[in-house]
């Protein structure tokens, strides 16, 4: 059975690291995740994953959950001050490093 060194990163930081004997590369990050992975897709939170015997590498991250959506979008205004705070600094910092009028208004 083939074995491969697995990393766990997050960022360029590796936070563990196991060897272990399984039966593939996207097996084995499985057994380090703990569950689904899929192909790394410039996430922060990530494995590395080298087959020693072949000499090959391999990247995945965490797998999303089937029918998971990252963000609902609703009609109904957002009447909560403190997401209200954190969505006017998300804005902020967009439009700091984004090019001009790539940004809706907040009205459109």
């Amino acid at each position: 059975m083939p074995r491969y060194q697995v990393k766990e990163l997050y960022g360029e930081k590796v936070i563990a690291g196991q060897t272990v004997d399984v039966d593939g590369p996207r097996k084995a990050a499985e057994r380090v995740a703990g569950g689904p992975i899929s192909s790394r897709a410039l996430q922060e939170h990530w494995f590395r994953v080298i087959d020693e015997e072949e000499s090959v590498v391999f990247e995945f991250s965490l797998a999303e959950p089937h029918g998971a959506r990252l963000l609902e979008i609703s009609d109904s205004p957002i009447d909560d001050p403190n997401c209200r705070a954190a969505l006017r600094l998300s804005r902020a910092t967009l439009e700091e490093h984004c090019p001009p009028r790539v940004l809706m208004r907040e009205e459109q």
